[in-house]
């Protein structure tokens, strides 16, 4: 074969592979066809490339990482930390690096922002997030400058409404807006349901005639539910009816039905045929009375002239409506 420049030969446009090729082979002179020169080389469109690429090293998530980073197994479970993941999301974290598994954070916000929240989302039948229950940590102390953080749980109402049912505040105290419900299972009913709880004050006020008294402290309550506690001390009544009864108003919470509570008198003029004597609380008109239980005889709603300036206390639990 003649000596011919390589311009001056004729180009090959579509090879099939077949072809040879002369490489020096340490310093042996040899041939090699097309398809055995790129073999080695990385795959073309459409074609499967394998192995690692020599000189290049990565940590991520490659076919070059040095240590697993994230494993995605054939059901579609994702493992973070953990190669064999049982759940779509299985986050795992040893003891070496910490103890801090999976974080959800709002980031981009300034330190202590008012506005600033993360949420969870937990849906059950709807790939949608306004149609699941989330789990929010929220900045409670409406000022800027620190870390105080609640803790609301958001669930998803018949009407496909997301509210808050539950709220643990910084303080750590537990606020439930729609009671809790006891001996009852996993069901609601109204009837095993405490959904309320007060303390609190009250003032109470002359029924039947004008005076004016003394309440040695506040009239306080408390209400668990429907069922309301007070006690009261009032003395030095001065009226301007003596004759009149010995009735007050102004309970916090008006009486379901008829109750008695118990009564100490100082220097009062109990009616000598009087067995004993209640306060008694009425459910229509909300007052408390004097009642006293007389032997042999009708009962007897105790007068300002019985009392007068005497020492009246009285501790009342009765249920409310």
């Amino acid at each position: 074969m003649a000596d011919v420049k390589i311009s001056e030969l004729t180009a090959l446009t579509s090879p099939d592979g077949a072809e040879e090729l002369v490489v020096n082979d340490g310093g042996t002179t040899k041939k090699i066809t097309i398809t055995n020169a790129t073999s080695a080389s990385l795959a073309k469109s459409g074609g499967t490339m394998t192995g690692v690429i020599a000189g290049f090293e990565s940590t991520g998530i490659d076919d070059n990482a040095t240590s697993t980073a994230i494993t995605i197994d054939a059901s579609e479970n994702v493992g973070v930390g953990q190669t064999s993941p049982i759940t779509k999301l299985d986050a795992s974290q040893d003891n070496i690096g910490g103890n801090v598994a999976l974080g959800i954070f709002q980031s981009g916000n300034a330190y202590g922002n008012v506005a600033s929240s993360a949420s969870l989302y937990l849906g059950a039948t709807y790939h949608s997030l306004a149609n699941s229950a989330k789990i929010t940590s929220t900045h409670s102390s409406g000022t800027t400058g620190n870390h105080a953080q609640d803790l609301t749980f958001n669930p998803i109402n018949s009407g496909s409404t997301s509210f808050e049912a539950m709220r643990i505040d910084s303080g750590g105290r537990a606020i439930i807006g729609g009671g809790v419900t006891l001996g009852n299972g996993q069901t609601y009913a109204a009837a095993n349901t405490l959904d309320d709880y007060e303390e609190g004050t009250w003032t109470p006020v002359i029924q039947n005639t004008t005076g004016t008294f003394i309440a040695s402290e506040a009239f306080n309550y408390v209400k668990v539910g429907k069922l309301v506690t007070t006690r009261g001390y009032i003395y030095n009544g001065n009226v301007a009816s003596a004759s009149a009864v010995w009735q007050f108003g102004g309970l916090p919470f008006q009486p379901l039905r008829e109750s008695y509570g118990v009564v100490q008198f100082y220097l009062v003029n109990i009616p000598s045929d009087s067995a004993w004597v209640n306060v008694y609380a009425n459910p229509t008109s909300s007052y408390i009375r004097l009642i006293a239980t007389r032997d042999a005889s009708t009962n007897d709603s105790l007068q300002w002239s019985d009392v007068g300036t005497g020492h009246v206390d009285f501790h009342l639990t009765y249920l409310t409506t």
